[in-house]
């Protein structure tokens, strides 16, 4: 998983694990892609396979329908 270094998403840089996750990349540099791609490549199996659950876990526990719905919610409620 690339994380891109974008101010509005400072939540995911943060709680971005370098390396056990995915690799954060900086915003239209070619080189800092093809670094994070070469880092990624020499990972064995089991490595790449440990990366991309721990990538999905954290979407799926962050990013979760449920969730994003309730924190619509709670700012709709907030601002009425």
């Amino acid at each position: 998983m690339e994380t891109y270094q974008i101010s509005k998403w400072k939540s995911i840089e943060r709680e971005s694990k370098v390396g056990l996750n995915g690799y954060l990349v900086n915003v239209r540099d070619a080189q800092s892609i093809v670094q994070a791609i070469r880092n990624f490549l020499t990972l064995n199996y089991e490595q790449k396979k440990a990366m991309g659950e721990a990538g999905r876990e954290k979407v799926c526990r962050e990013f979760d329908d449920k969730l994003i719905a309730q924190q619509i919610f709670d700012i709709v409620k907030k601002e009425l």
